[in-house]
């Protein structure tokens, strides 16, 4: 597999931070209907499994092009901090580093509903979302029976879901105020007047293309 274009897949949905001028773009330049004529995306295409018995792919720790961490520290240490009220207590942070954390899944939903209710035209109402699973592996670790394996998966994830960030026809990042206008109005339960339902499903189905090229560039 391509870590590179992997790495960017990861990046997809970033949209804490303005893009550089020099941010990685794929163009796209293969239709919707050209992609689904050749079988693809395939399930494997969808749903993509590292293996957790090996060096990662993609540390916890990688950059992305934009120079944050590939999963943001202070989200682990939210994740921990809400766990301190419970039965696992202070675990997290006991047991595994945030050098442990590794990314050992990648899930590409095509189009997820925005709305709340099924009601809400679910199949024309969506948008792509990309949803990361993080797991700490640890390295040389001695198992409680007593053994020394090269790698052991800690029963514990992170899933973290992105919606892509809009994108034009060309693969260029636009502002997102299409897409938070319409999930905050189905949110409220309203429905979206046939104008802006238009501007949604254009930039939806450009949205849609870019990640379907990005995705099958990983082949």
């Amino acid at each position: 597999m391509n870590r590179t274009l992997l790495l960017m897949l990861t990046g997809l949905a970033g949209c804490t931070t303005s893009p550089t001028a020099d941010s990685p773009i794929m163009e796209v330049n293969t239709s919707v209907d050209a992609l689904l004529s050749i079988g693809f995306p395939a399930e494997a295409d969808l749903a993509i499994l590292m293996d957790t018995q090996d060096v990662p792919v993609i540390r916890a720790s990688d950059r992305t092009s934009e120079g944050h961490n590939a999963l943001p520290e202070p989200w682990l240490e939210t994740v921990s901090k809400a766990f301190s009220s419970t039965d696992v207590e202070d675990a997290l942070d006991l047991e595994n580093r945030f050098a442990d954390w590794r990314l050992v899944s990648a899930r590409i939903s095509p189009c997820s509903p925005l709305g709340i209710m099924p009601s809400q035209d679910i199949d024309a109402l969506c948008w792509p979302v990309v949803r990361l699973v993080w797991q700490p592996v640890l390295e040389d670790h001695q198992t409680l029976w007593g053994t020394y394996v090269d790698f052991y998966a800690d029963d514990r994830a992170i899933h973290a879901i992105y919606p892509v960030h809009p994108r034009s026809e060309t693969g260029h990042r636009l502002d997102r105020d299409v897409l938070d206008t319409m999930t905050q109005l189905l949110h409220s339960g309203e429905k979206p007047p046939h104008s802006m339902q238009t501007v949604f499903e254009n930039a939806r189905d450009a949205t849609v293309a870019f990640t379907l090229n990005e995705l099958y560039a990983l082949r």
